[in-house]
């Protein structure tokens, strides 16, 4: 616990020395688009049940910050007898799960070595460190060819104009495209919106409208894509 209070601040400040240092921060064409972006804050949190953003005054700021800031989220802590009844001990041993949201340009394993600085630096040369995965983070340029494609496909299959995030808050190992191979590489969706279609969560669902809108969006990004150049 006490070595947890080391690692991030009241403000959700992440306080290992160096953490931010490859931090890219947004440039203006980016920014442009964050504030296009239709984010309803009074929704979101009348879903979760909460009054207001943690260290966000505002639906921008705590957008901003969500697609901006590299995160450290508490999974799962397990410690001690937590069974019916009382115990007169001590526990022997902790364990704890954590994962480590990165933005653009931070590089796990160079971070991973921060955390081990950090926690030794403090004292705790008792704690254990198991690093369990590794995602790069990964960008496209907004003016991509893949992404103008993509752009033009929606106004064609949907009759509307597309809403760009020049960022995205998921994981995946999207950087093998982008950063191993070269390649321009975006994410759209072709369905209901998330927040409705209960999406990683029990019960997801399409429509049979969503999803012939979708196979139209799709083939028409690979046909204006085809077209370009």
């Amino acid at each position: 616990v006490w070595a947890l209070s080391t690692i991030k601040n009241l403000d959700g400040k992440i306080k290992v020395k160096g953490w931010y240092d490859e931090v890219e921060p947004f440039t203006p064409q980016q920014s442009r688009l964050l504030k296009k972006i239709p984010f309803h804050g009074e929704n979101f949190l009348r879903e979760f049940g909460t009054r207001e953003f943690l260290n966000a005054s505002s639906s921008h700021e705590a957008l901003r910050r969500y697609l901006t800031e590299p995160t450290a989220t508490i999974c799962g802590f397990k410690a001690g007898y937590q069974g019916l009844g009382s115990k007169t001990v001590l526990p022997g041993s902790a364990m704890l799960k954590m994962d480590f949201r990165l933005v653009y340009d931070q590089n796990p394993r160079k971070q991973l070595q921060r955390l081990k600085d950090h926690l030794h630096s403090h004292g705790f040369d008792d704690i254990k460190v198991k690093a369990f995965g590794f995602l790069e983070p990964s960008r496209t340029s907004p003016t991509a060819p893949i992404a103008k494609a993509a752009e033009k496909a929606a106004r064609l299959a949907y009759g509307t104009s597309a809403v760009i995030y020049p960022r995205m808050a998921a994981s995946g190992p999207d950087y093998l495209f982008t950063k191993r191979l070269g390649l321009d590489s975006i994410w759209t969706g072709s369905g209901p919106p998330s927040a409705y279609s209960h999406a990683h969560a029990p019960n997801e669902y399409t429509t049979t409208d969503h999803f012939i809108a979708g196979t139209k969006y799709i083939a028409s990004i690979i046909d204006s894509y085809a077209r370009i150049g």
